[in-house]
Formats: structure tokens, sequence, C-alpha cells
């Protein structure tokens, strides 16, 4: 039986222990992430997460920041003075920042080291299934690599700091008693909740071309604020326990599958299914794992199933790390306004398990769900237009009014561009059309255009839509496309153009 957990308070900041063996861990949380940027502010968090590093003297013992979709952690783990000193130091920094006390050279230092380290919140599997679902706004922007990190400054920083990094919006969990010479002094503020404004987008069901190599199926389910949470759990092991013995033991078509759940707002989560398999295996993968989803909403798990995953449940929760999770549990679920989910409540629910939750966990399953599938699965001769499962995730074009229109060029037509293109710009946004296909955007549905230099061609803008699809075209493709371009930098907000970096554009989709 996990050893309770403990509650204390620092500086008007809860505090969450646990005597754990071993040498002393802190995790200073705050309740902020990506989901609180927009795309042009993106990595705002994450450079502020560096710079409460940066500002620290050398540390020997072990340290790390990690910055998530809605929530920002800093641990250190060591003897009890050095974590002490360490977790005030970081929260003193901090407090430095929110007060305007910033080195602009040392700011300028942490985002190259921020480029030179890359990275995503989630993995890029994750990422991009929450992209698809959401667009580039709140958890989206997980999926999404910062473009505007270099126009951020000081003023930025501590805004946003003075805004999220305050003591009334932290925790701290700890796997021992406060070490009596503890501080966290962080700046007043008040409590910043979750987002609950990211609409998912679009019809759904539908299917996508993953940027990995990995086969990605998600679908939309009950938040961590739900009774049925504790599902995600159980359909992770029979899950895998039905795949594994079908698809891999007995057929050979993957080598390991995981489920992972990421909270989208209050009552609302969307679970996540990776599979690592070949690519050609993919298709017919996805429609084996659908037919055990939907045999698990019809009917549920079997009693051996259940049994099972009660068994590894005790088992975890009797483990020398158990303590030191419901510990972070309790922390994180305070700073969200959540119910715990300790082991033994795990527990408890998994023994009171009837197949009508999982019947509920599954429920909106076939209306929400989104298949990404490995470019290799995607035959030859399909088009961007063609369904193999679902069909296909596409752009909804605005329905403007007629703008200025331009045709194609004769140096477009030697391009191969299409004889009907034509890019058209008005006063309420921007339109290209080809081959009987429009794609339009308003301007206040343009999350930003990234300019570059097409190699000889000329210059080239991807215009990319908050939906997280894009236009991309090239000045010589049109007839005075120079005047085009020119027009499209005067209506869309200098702060909303960059230009292509050496890495191109990230990972948002195409």
């Amino acid at each position: 039986m996990a050893e309770a957990v403990n509650r204390t308070e620092i500086d008007g900041v809860p505090v969450f222990w646990v005597q754990a063996p071993g040498p002393l861990t802190g995790f200073l949380t705050f309740r902020a992430g990506v989901c609180d940027e927009s795309f042009e502010t993106l990595g705002l968090t994450h450079l502020l997460e560096h710079l409460a590093f940066s500002r620290l003297p050398p540390v020997r013992h072990e340290h790390n920041g990690r910055v998530g979709v809605g929530i920002t952690n800093f641990s250190a783990t060591g003897r009890p003075e050095s974590v002490a000193a360490t977790l005030t130091d970081i929260c003193a920094s901090l407090a430095a920042v929110a007060a305007g006390d910033l080195d602009p050279g040392l700011v300028e230092t942490e985002k190259d080291v921020i480029g030179a380290e890359g990275g995503l919140p989630l993995p890029p599997a994750h990422g991009e299934a929450l992209v698809h679902r959401f667009g580039l706004r709140g958890p989206g922007l997980a999926g999404a690599s910062p473009h505007f990190l270099d126009r951020l400054g000081p003023q930025d920083l501590a805004a946003h700091a003075a805004d999220y990094f305050t003591r009334a919006n932290a925790v701290l969990a700890l796997t021992g008693p406060p070490p009596p010479d503890l501080r966290l002094p962080l700046p007043d503020g008040g409590r910043r909740p979750v987002p609950d404004d990211a609409e998912p987008l679009g019809i759904r069901p539908g299917e996508y071309v993953s940027g990995t190599d990995q086969l990605v199926l998600s679908f939309e389910s009950p938040g961590a604020d739900s009774r049925l949470s504790y599902v995600q759990g159980l359909l992770a092991h029979a899950l895998r326990r039905r795949a594994h013995a079908a698809l891999r033991r007995n057929a050979g078509l993957l080598y390991d599958l995981d489920v992972a759940g990421a909270a989208t707002a209050p009552g609302r989560g969307v679970t996540i299914i990776t599979v690592e398999l070949k690519p050609a295996n993919a298709i017919r993968v996805a429609r084996e794992i659908l037919s055990i989803l939907r045999g698990l909403r019809d009917h549920g798990v079997a009693a051996e199933e259940l049994d099972d995953a009660i068994v590894a449940a005790r088992e975890s929760g009797q483990g020398p790390g158990a303590a030191v999770e419901d510990a972070q549990d309790a922390a994180i679920s305070h700073l969200v306004q959540l119910p715990a989910w300790p082991h033994a409540a795990c527990v408890a629910a998994l023994e009171g398990h009837t197949p009508a939750d999982m019947g509920a966990f599954l429920s909106r399953l076939e209306e929400t769900l989104l298949v990404g599938l490995p470019e290799e699965a995607v035959p030859a001769e399909a088009g961007e237009a063609s369904a193999l499962m679902f069909p296909p995730l596409r752009h909804v074009p605005a329905d403007l009014p007629p703008g200025t229109g331009h045709k194609r060029s004769l140096i477009g037509a030697f391009a191969g561009v299409p004889r009907d293109a034509r890019l058209e710009i008005g006063d309420a946004g921007v339109a290209f059309c080809a081959e009987g296909e429009r794609e339009a955007y308003r301007w206040e549905d343009i999350a930003a255009i990234e300019w570059g230099d097409a190699e000889e061609a000329g210059e080239s803008a991807t215009i990319i839509g908050r939906d997280g699809f894009q236009i991309h075209i090239l000045a010589v493709w049109f007839r005075r496309g120079r005047e085009a371009f020119a027009d499209l930098r005067r209506r869309v907000p200098e702060r909303l153009q960059y230009r292509e970096a050496a890495q191109g554009a990230g990972n948002v989709p195409a």
C-alpha cells in the first residue's frame, strides 16, 4: 500500500510530499504550457523554462525542465540542501524575469540553444494528431514548431512570467519532507484555469498522411475529470494483449503498440494509439485495431483481461515509485482542479468496472476517429482526394467574394502549373484555384506566411492557415505575380510573416 500523501505550504505554494527511499527529488509544476500560447508566440514558455535554469549557478546534481501541453515542470534530485537551493534559485529567477530583470544577451543565447535543441512537447505522432484535430491553436500547438522565437523579447517574457509563473499557479511535490531552508519566492498572481476554447476542426472520421513511420489512431474520450478516466489504462491493457496475440504473434504485422491520453480541455481528452510496423501493413493493421476497439466497446473486456489488469494495478501500487507518483498526481490534480487518481483509487475503480464503462469510454470512437497513415502506406497512384479508409482531411475553403485575379503565367505553364490556376486577392481574403479545387482563407484565419526562395524559380509563399493546412505558391506562376506577392505583404500583418528557415516549415501539416 502506497504511503499517504502529506500536504503543507511554503511561501503560498501548496506542497505535497511522501517519504520515499533514495535521494530527494522535487517537482515544481506550473499551470502553463503551449496551450496558453498562440502560433506567433509559440516557444515563449520553453524560452522562459530555459532562462530559469540559465541564471542558476553551476549545479552538480540532476535537474531538468519540461514544457507540456498545459503544464511546465522543473525537477531537481540530490541532497536535500542542494534540491532546496536549486528550487529556490529557480523561483527567484522566474520572479526576476517577471519583474523585468533580464539580460538581453542571455535571452538571445537561449534562443540559439532552443534552436539547436529542437524537439516538441509531445512525441511527433502525438503532436501531429492534435494539429490535425485542433489546428494551430490550443492543444494543436503541441505539434507545431516555433517560427517567431527570434521576435520574442524581454517584455514578452516578463508579461508571461508575471501571468503564469506565480505562487497561486504553482505546486510542489517532494519525495521526502521539505528541507528546512527551502523557499519558493515566486511573485503574487492568480490561478490560471485550463483553456476551454479549442474546438475540434472539420468532419470526422478522417484520415491523413503521417509525417512519421507509425500508424496513428486517435479519438475523443472522457477527460481527466471524468470517473471514466481510469478506463484508459484498462483499454491499453486489453488492446495491447489482443493486438499482440492476433497481429504480432500470429501474423507478424506489427512490432509494438502504445496507448496514451492527452487532456485537451475540462471534461475532454484525446486517446492516441501509435503502432510500430512496416508501413505496407498499416491499412490492414488499422482495420484490425478498429475491429478490436469496436469489440471492446460493444462487449467489454474479458474476465481474464480485467483480472490481469487488477493484478497489475495492485502490483504497481505496491512498487517503490507508487508513493512518489501519488504525490505528483495529488499536486497536479490540485493545480488543475481535477480529482486525484492515486493507485488505490485506480484499483478500486477497476474492481468495480462494468462493460458499460468501457462502452461509454469508447462511445465517440466512430464520430471522432482520425487515422494517420505512413506515407509509404499510400499507393503512388493515390491522389490527395483518394480515400484509403476514410475521407482524407481537407482544408475547407472560406466563401470569399471575388478579388483581383492573377492567371497562370507562361513560366507557370512551362513549370506544369494547371491551365486553370488562378490566385485571387481581395478585401476579405486570398484564394488559390487549380484543377477545379479551391483553397481560400479569410485574412483573420491566416496564422502566418512563410517567404522563401525556390532555388532558381524565384520567391515562394506558403500561406499557413489556422486550421494547420497550407497554400504553397510561387510568384512566377502568375501574371503580375510580384504585384500579387506585394499585395499579400501589405494585407497580412508583418508580425505574422517570416523567412523560411534552413530546416523548412517544421511540423505544420501540408
